[in-house]
């Protein structure tokens, strides 16, 4: 029996890199773990991924944080920059 049709089972040692809760809560993914590309992509919503599909959870691996809330302009410039690196 599941509880979610959808879900993936992980465990949280083994797909995150270092699983300690920080001041800044960012959970980096290891990049060999389960979640890793293991997301569905959501047009506008799961526009910017690397890879063949989104990561599981909030921060796609290899990129900044997300920043929810009120921005600059330049800080929303230098996220739009590292995609078209990458």
């Amino acid at each position: 029996m599941s509880i979610e049709q959808n879900g993936i089972r992980v465990n949280r040692n083994a797909i995150f890199e270092n699983y300690v809760v920080s001041s800044d809560h960012a959970l980096t993914l290891n990049p060999s773990g389960n979640a890793v590309d293991a997301g569905t992509y959501l047009p506008n919503l799961a526009d910017f991924f690397r890879g063949s599909a989104p990561d599981l959870g909030a921060h796609e691996s290899g990129a900044p944080p997300l920043h929810f809330g009120p921005r600059s302009g330049n800080e929303l410039h230098e996220r739009e920059l590292h995609w078209a690196k990458h």
